[in-house]
């Protein structure tokens, strides 16, 4: 599967995403995978610029392309937490994996148990509401939350991780070097590579390629991952004892509904 880099000018995220989103939706042959592995907090976009790049995403789905994004390292507090917000317990959401248009990534560790890891993006938008499609798998998670939670978010907002893939001691080659990184910047193009197979498959059998992924994933596919029903995204610098999410049975706003299995994944897909 051939792969290519896209790079915008510029200093301003926000333009940059929308000039992203113009510029993919004229070419004569898209994509059919894109992914971004950087977001920032949903309220220093605006809900005016966060609606027209959302749009733009929307747009992108309709010419088939899957769009998706890190869900954040910040855990329930932004992009990237720090000690100045660990005792604040208004929950801040990360765009663009808010979208509802776009699938955001979240990120688990280790195995035998696969846990979500501590950092991993995740939460209710302030700015879109709920989209059908995750209405009932959202309904049973804030059930699993207790009537005395300290945390305060939008429970009617659009939820957000829908998907997750490992994101600690990824080996990388930078410069010659090899190392070890770790974020949901890893997990994104992970899965992102993973749903370019399924449509490599899809394609070499006649078939369209997924586009828009959340319906499925949240319908057809929702089968087709490894639910991870163990963590607590308190942040990467915040300590466990600080309110947060904690992964359920399910859909979660940790890990979505946890890591997939690729042959279930692509047997959902070509069905």
């Amino acid at each position: 599967v051939p792969i290519e880099f896209l790079s915008v000018g510029g200093d301003d995220f926000g333009t940059s995403l929308l000039d992203t989103t113009t510029f993919l939706d004229g070419v004569a042959t898209p994509p059919s995978v894109m992914t971004t592995s950087y977001a920032d907090n949903e309220a220093d976009f605006g809900i005016s610029m966060a609606t027209k790049i959302c749009n733009g995403y929307m747009a992108l789905g309709s010419r088939g392309i899957s769009v998706m994004f890190a869900s954040g390292d910040g855990g329930v507090r932004g992009g990237h937490d720090s000690l100045s917000v660990c005792d604040d317990n208004t929950f801040m959401p990360v765009f663009p994996g808010t979208c509802p248009f776009v699938t955001a990534v979240g990120s688990t560790q280790g195995f035998g148990p696969e846990k979500a890891i501590n950092f991993t993006g995740g939460g209710f938008s302030n700015f879109f509401p709920a989209p059908s499609y995750q209405t009932a798998a959202v309904a049973s998670f804030l059930k699993t939350i207790p009537s005395d939670f300290a945390g305060t978010f939008n429970k009617s907002g659009r939820a957000y991780p829908d998907a997750s893939v490992q994101g600690w001691n990824f080996e990388i080659v930078s410069g010659g070097e090899v190392g070890l990184v770790g974020g949901t910047s890893a997990s994104s193009p992970t899965f992102a590579a993973i749903i370019a197979l399924i449509n490599d498959r899809l394609v070499a059998a006649r078939k369209p390629v997924l586009g828009f992924l959340n319906p499925f994933i949240y319908s057809t596919a929702s089968t087709a991952f490894t639910d991870i029903t163990i963590g607590h995204n308190s942040g990467f610098v915040c300590p466990a004892s600080s309110v947060a999410f904690d992964a359920a049975v399910g859909w979660d706003a940790l890990t979505g509904f946890g890591t997939p299995i690729f042959s279930e994944l692509l047997a959902a897909a070509m069905a």
